[in-house]
């Protein structure tokens, strides 16, 4: 069953011109909108759905039929992966960018991204964390670096040191393709992700912790108070995050980092606790929990909006999400968690998209979706270069 047969079934159904069968399957989609869906619609998109829907349907529910015919089968199987997001879009179409039909679309597909991951020890030496067997990793600089059975990297001092002395620098660095979690001698836990990396002492100074990051990253991290002589008053140790056009002062809460290089803009989101963010010779701001600092390329001015926390529970969960977010954006965010590139990605059009999406799918299943929401088509040049086809 091809996955335009299945649209045709929602055209037909919209004009009304199906068979009881196949008003059957689209009530049978419906009803499991809400469980099987991996795309999130506001309850007034649902609503308006539904009011369509259901006009549409007879007063009477359709009997329970016997085995539906073969193809109806097919076009649920693509229905049920929960496309809300698709049918949203063809019962209250938009034109969709002119396009080159084309005989067939052939994706050689590629896997989500995975636990990848090079660690530069203090000494240079640099080490394959995918390839490494769970246990002892390394030893450097008075420490064992471990991996867990789940993949994640943590540390264990084997020396005492005087608690004013820093340790040596490692540093993670992940490809396109690639994430990692590290638990930090502190006992602060950051997920890195794709085409991305983190640079940290392998012990803190007992004045400060500080850490830089390149790309994006996840924290969550530890309050760490010390006692302070001779009154032996608890003072808070903070933690300092270096971006390449952020600085972040934490003392202990959950965030998100994302600064690429090449990326327009810059931004440090608060998810709980409170942070102070500044950029250059700007003022310091403090963020609120469901605040976002921004630091844009061109004129280095740091401003701060409120924004929707869905995004990052929803990674935290392991979806993309999307909140009418353009194709650019979508591709570029394709394009690290794939390992792919994107030809001519300016070049593309206009078509903004909103829901979710999970993240160890398959890019092929990925492209299907937006597919079947914009009418576009894309196929693989080569084994990692993503085009448009127009």
């Amino acid at each position: 069953m091809k996955k335009q047969d299945a649209l045709k079934l929602l055209k037909r159904y919209r004009r009304g011109l199906c068979s009881e069968e196949e008003r059957y399957l689209v009530e049978r989609w419906y009803e499991q909108l809400h469980e099987e869906s991996p795309f999130s619609l506001t309850e007034e998109e649902l609503s308006r759905i539904e009011a369509e829907m259901w006009t549409a349907l007879n007063k009477e529910k359709p009997k329970r039929l016997g085995r539906l015919p073969a193809y109806i089968q097919a076009a649920a199987a693509l229905l049920l992966l929960g496309l809300s997001f698709a049918v949203y879009r063809y019962m209250y179409p938009v034109e969709p960018p002119v396009i080159t039909q084309v005989d067939s679309l052939e994706i050689h597909d590629i896997t989500a991204a995975q636990d990848r991951a090079v660690l530069t020890l203090s000494s240079g030496e640099q080490v394959l964390l995918d390839s490494c067997p769970h246990g002892l990793v390394a030893k450097d600089d008075g420490i064992r670096v471990l991996k867990d059975p789940d993949g994640h990297l943590f540390f264990q001092a084997v020396e005492t040191r005087n608690s004013n002395q820093a340790g040596g620098f490692h540093e993670i660095r992940t490809p396109k393709g690639g994430h990692y979690t590290i638990r930090l001698a502190d006992g602060t836990d950051v997920w890195l992700g794709p085409a991305s990396s983190l640079k940290y002492p392998t012990r803190f100074a007992a004045e400060e912790r500080r850490v830089s990051v390149e790309g994006e990253a996840y924290f969550e991290v530890t309050q760490q108070i010390k006692h302070v002589y001779p009154s032996d008053e608890p003072k808070r140790v903070p933690f300092f995050v270096e971006t390449p056009r952020q600085l972040v002062q934490v003392l202990g809460t959950h965030f998100n980092v994302n600064d690429y290089i090449n990326d327009p803009i810059s931004r440090v989101t608060l998810l709980e606790g409170r942070v102070k963010v500044r950029s250059g010779s700007s003022k310091a701001r403090s963020l609120l929990p469901g605040e976002q600092s921004a630091v844009t390329r061109k004129d280095q001015e740091l401003t701060v909006q409120h924004v929707d926390l869905a995004e990052f529970a929803a990674r935290k969960a392991g979806y993309f999400y999307f909140n009418n977010s353009d194709l650019q954006e979508v591709v570029t965010q394709l394009e690290r968690w794939y390992a792919i590139d994107a030809i001519d990605k300016h070049r593309l059009p206009g078509n903004r998209y909103s829901g979710k999406l999970p993240r160890n799918a398959n890019l092929s299943k990925i492209l299907e979706v937006l597919e079947i929401t914009s009418g576009l088509k894309f196929k693989m040049e080569s084994e990692r270069r993503l085009m448009l086809v127009r």
